[in-house]
């Protein structure tokens, strides 16, 4: 009889030894596909930024007046539009206001707090994965 309260707690052992095992690995897997995914995407927009500031640098130094003047005209165009826009405008929700466009403004927040959760997940998925396994062994250890 004692012999079967001892297997089953062998094969307990086991399975939580194993599930500690796959949780680290999937935490670990998930973890840096999101970490790979906020990097690549913060990379890509870096330097997209940095070509349309460079290319747009160039333009203004060789063609210094046609760039003041479009710049010029454009700014007076955007202004009258927007005036427009304004006046006729209802006034902005709360959601719109205090939600909905703080967050349009931040994405580069959020994609730098995705980058650290992704960190903190494969922090405590290791800790959590490393407590099983010596809740395992401490399991193991007992029974002989």
């Amino acid at each position: 009889m004692k012999h079967q309260p001892t297997n089953s707690l062998h094969s307990l052992g086991d399975e939580l030894s194993d599930a500690a095992t796959n949780l680290r690995s999937n935490a670990t897997d998930s973890a840096e596909k999101i970490q790979d995914y906020a990097s690549d995407t913060w990379d890509k927009v870096r330097c997209q930024t940095e070509n349309v500031i460079d290319r747009s640098t160039a333009y203004v130094r060789k063609n210094p007046v046609p760039a003041v003047m479009t710049a010029l005209g454009s700014g007076l165009a955007l202004g009258f539009a927007l005036g427009l826009i304004l006046v006729r405008r209802e006034p902005a929700s709360l959601s719109e206001r205090y939600i909905d466009a703080p967050l349009h403004r931040s994405r580069g927040i959020l994609l730098g707090l995705v980058v650290a959760l992704g960190a903190l997940l494969r922090r405590s998925a290791s800790s959590a994965s490393s407590a099983a396994e010596e809740l395992a062994e401490n399991i193991n250890d007992q029974l002989h």
